[in-house]
């Protein structure tokens, strides 16, 4: 086994799933000698046997470069049955992976921890040829979480964590089931070639290969229903993730299908700033919040303000947002205005973002992202209810939506509804990149 620091990986997944019955006669082949033709071993290690292959088998669908990177740590395991709902057990996880590499069904890469830099790398496997040639009987199968796996999730320091429902995470649960439903049933593709397809993994992998993420999530055309992910508490964000369209380069977003109609995509105008005026003024910010008086017209002095602005109202605090501002503000805009870049006073312009939004300055560095999140967040899932309510499929990207082209009116009301029933005033709305009909 190898030094696991150069292999390009994806998480392991414990939802990782399928209802296909076509998936079963190779679980049940590859099981029966995992177990050697004991039955009852068999059908304890059935659910763990079907995790680990479905794993393989999406990994090997996004790129044959890449591994699935499994823990073989007991305490990465967790006892609880909210997010697991397969009852994926560190025992039997490593006993059928330690079999499949002794049938030779994987590659198998050995983790390490080098207790000295306090860092290191999870074990890793993918299929090898030997299992590769029994994928073609799943080749059409659709991989998704169990019905009742967990949708509603708390994270605390990035670890999940167990929590009591209450009648408010029933009620999202409940509604979020309702959408996840609407999205299984529809066939959402993305309209490229499969050169450009193969090409979209391999920027993946390299991606990945270069910021030596782990638990980077690749771009997967499985994965299409959504959970809503709050941190701390359930007023602090609260998301829609877990959407493949939401991963892809925003250009692209205009080659979604769903069920072989082209989309439209919808986006709230400045939402952030345009919900913090609302809230202490009770309408949104006069004008583009964006563009500094003088500035009209500028793309640059509106790329800079903008990022400017929102990093004021995620930082934690006014020095720390002043000091991001001027650190990261030349990864933010275009390459042919970075010798322009130079000559602006940045100091200068977080002044007169200060004296512009005076009315909202109380909310800048006092870390209002998140909470800012939960009301946009709030925003979505409302409007997802209403259009699934109508059989309409809605594909969120936070504050932006994609539907069907015939379908964009439906979606522009409901937008426009849902926050003047919210908020009583209106938050405007534009068309993003789309295609044109052909």
């Amino acid at each position: 086994m190898s030094d696991a620091t150069s292999y390009p990986s994806i998480p392991f997944d414990i939802l990782k799933w399928s209802d296909h019955p076509e998936s079963n006669p190779l679980v049940e082949y590859v099981g029966m000698l995992i177990c050697e033709g004991d039955e009852k071993r068999y059908q304890k290690l059935r659910p763990t046997i079907k995790n680990v292959i479905l794993n393989l088998y999406a990994c090997w669908l996004r790129s044959p470069d890449m591994y699935v990177a499994y823990s073989r740590d007991k305490n990465h395991y967790s006892k609880g049955k909210r997010y697991n709902k397969l009852f994926i057990k560190y025992e039997k996880l490593v006993s059928v992976v330690d079999r499949l590499a002794e049938l030779d069904f994987i590659e198998h890469v050995a983790g390490f921890y080098d207790r000295g830099a306090g860092a290191g790398k999870r074990s890793r496997m993918r299929a090898s040829s030997s299992l590769l040639p029994l994928f073609k009987g799943i080749e059409a199968i659709e991989l998704s979480p169990p019905e009742d796996a967990e949708v509603i999730i708390l994270k605390k320091g990035g670890q999940q964590v167990d929590y009591k429902d209450t009648d408010a995470t029933r009620e999202m649960r409940e509604r979020l089931g309702i959408i996840n439903k609407t999205l299984k049933a529809s066939k959402i593709e993305l309209d490229v070639s499969r050169e450009e397809l193969e090409a979209l993994q391999a920027e993946s992998v390299a991606r990945q290969l270069e910021g030596g993420d782990e638990d980077s999530r690749a771009f997967d055309l499985h994965s299409k229903t959504l959970v809503r992910i709050f941190n701390d508490k359930f007023t602090r964000g609260g998301r829609h993730y877990r959407g493949w369209w939401q991963v892809i380069p925003k250009q692209l977003r205009a080659k979604v299908l769903i069920d072989g109609e082209g989309v439209v995509e919808l986006d709230y105008k400045s939402i952030h700033p345009n919900l913090l005026y609302i809230k202490e003024t009770g309408a949104p910010c006069p004008g583009d919040p964006y563009v500094l008086p003088g500035s009209e017209g500028d793309k640059l002095m509106r790329d800079v303000c903008k990022f400017a602005l929102l990093v004021l109202i995620n930082a934690k605090t006014l020095s720390e947002a002043k000091a991001s501002i001027k650190r990261e503000i030349r990864n933010k805009v275009a390459p042919e205005f970075h010798e322009r870049l130079r000559a602006i006073d940045m100091d200068s312009v977080i002044a007169r973002l200060l004296e512009r939004h005076e009315v909202i300055s109380r909310h800048f560095g006092a870390g209002a992202g998140l909470r800012l999140q939960k009301m946009d967040a709030d925003i979505a899932d409302e409007i997802m209810s209403r259009l699934a309510a109508q059989g309409v499929t809605c594909l969120p990207v936070f504050d932006s939506f994609l539907v069907k082209r015939s379908e964009v009116e439906k979606l522009r009301y409901a937008m426009d509804e849902v926050v003047n029933a919210k908020y009583a005033c209106h938050i405007p709305v534009e068309t993003k990149n789309s295609l044109t009909t052909d």
